[in-house]
């Protein structure tokens, strides 16, 4: 592991109990303070957040009024879980100022003298892309060191554009660092477009801190809304998040919360600033077991008390699954992840398990969860006369296919089995005389006797 020297850095991990750097955390300090541009792709709950903020920290000039990193994330939700891990170092590093950016904030309080040029500025790329561009509120030019978090999302099509908007306005001699579970789509071109030489920090396993997950697949035949509300008292969560595929299926499902008189929360974009502040405290401070959301809303999030997690069916984009999992079992933690799935999930169900992933297979019912054949289990049997009869009669059929082939076989086929079914009964109707055949003969002997 990196020994880092840094008294300040060491004051701060003793604070949280932090004994032990992750991987991710150990690989990217070392390289990080060499100034090299780096993408780190490593599972969710390993501690990316902190793999930046502890290089960052430990390099800002505090005797100089410019903005010196900047850190973009996707969603609101995210910047201010990375604001809070960064406010959680300041007291640790006087003189650091912070700033992040969201929507909703008083212009006003920005720009004023003391915040003007705060040294790491933390943001969604569309507000920082307004304050700096835009309005000109802050100046990014200067910053030495841009950060984007949750690459994957990040380089995706609706905002690869206005990226290259914000990364192109600023300095060429820019340290760039990218960090992802998955490797993004779009990576190679952002790479050859704007980073130098990165070094590519890929964690595929980390024994004390990967999260360990249980994935439970469950069959929904009829509702699904109905089959949930099975599910839900046989689990005891300690905090448990609900993921839906879109807003509208988020506004019905709350309803059904409403009236089962079940607490909750939900995260979804229509909230204000103020509301998501009020939603993330609520969570924090472990006030409310139940948190439906949608994929985008708790993408990147930090819940460490979830313990379990349910899936609505499968996402279209089989990544959003990894990171709907990854909101479990975080730090080494144990977690689960319950996906009611149906008939339609099959390929992605096999895809996944081609992945690696290892699915454990329950049903619920009365009496609680049940567990069923592994979903990909294939039942093995002997074939019977019938078979081998059926089996013979197709392979000697010539390979050329003429007109009427099939129908003509289907025929010839259901013509045998209704013959093997007359000789089933013949059979049986013959076994039946000889029984009543052989008690008569026995009745007739004993009344003899």
């Amino acid at each position: 592991m990196t020994q880092i020297n840094n008294p300040r850095i060491q004051a701060f991990l003793q604070s949280k109990s932090f004994t032990t750097l992750t991987k991710v955390q150990s690989q990217v300090f070392s390289t990080a303070i060499k100034g090299r541009d780096i993408i780190a792709i490593s599972k969710t709950g390993t501690g990316k957040t902190h793999a930046y903020l502890l290089p960052i920290f430990s390099q800002i000039d505090v005797s100089t009024n410019e903005t010196q990193v900047v850190i973009v994330s996707p969603t609101q939700e995210l910047t201010q879980q990375i604001y809070q891990f960064a406010s959680e170092m300041l007291p640790f590093f006087e003189g650091v100022r912070l700033q992040k950016a969201i929507k909703g904030q008083d212009k006003s309080r920005l720009i004023k003298n003391e915040v003007r040029h705060p040294h790491i500025l933390i943001g969604t790329l569309g507000k920082l892309k307004s304050l700096f561009i835009d309005e000109g509120i802050f100046r990014l030019d200067q910053a030495k060191a841009l950060v984007i978090d949750e690459a994957d999302m990040m380089l995706e099509k609706d905002n690869i554009v206005e990226l290259d908007l914000l990364a192109g306005r600023m300095r060429k001699q820019l340290q760039i660092m990218v960090f992802s579970a998955t490797i993004p789509d779009n990576m190679n071109s952002f790479m050859r477009s704007y980073m130098h030489q990165p070094k590519i920090i890929r964690i595929d396993s980390d024994l004390e801190f990967d999260p360990r997950i249980e994935h439970v697949i469950i069959p929904v035949k009829d509702e699904l809304q109905k089959k949930l509300f099975q599910l839900i008292p046989n689990i005891n969560p300690s905090l448990c998040l609900i993921f839906v595929k879109e807003g509208q299926q988020l506004e019905s499902l709350g309803e059904a919360f409403t009236q089962a008189g079940i607490r909750f929360v939900s995260l979804h974009g229509k909230l204000s600033a103020r509301q998501r502040l009020q939603t993330l405290k609520q969570i924090q401070d472990q006030q409310i077991v139940y948190v439906l959301s949608t994929d985008v809303a708790a993408r990147g999030l930090d819940f460490p008390s979830a313990s379990d997690i349910i899936s609505l069916g499968f996402p279209k984009d089989l990544s959003f699954y990894t990171h709907r999992a990854g909101r479990t079992g975080r730090a080494g933690k144990s977690g689960r992840i319950f996906t009611l799935y149906s008939e339609a999930d099959d390929r992605t169900i096999l895809k996944l398990i081609d992945d690696g992933i290892k699915f454990k297979h329950f049903n619920i019912n009365s009496n609680g969860l049940r567990e069923l054949k592994p979903y990909n289990y294939v039942h093995s049997h002997k074939k019977t006369e019938l078979d081998r009869e059926i089996s013979q009669m197709v392979q000697g059929r010539s390979k050329v296919v003429k007109p009427g082939y099939k129908k003509k076989l289907t025929a010839e086929i259901e013509k045998l089995k209704r013959k093997r079914r007359r000789k089933i009964i013949q059979d049986s109707i013959k076994s039946q005389h000889i029984l009543k055949s052989k008690l008569k003969q026995m009745e007739k002997k004993t009344g003899e006797h």
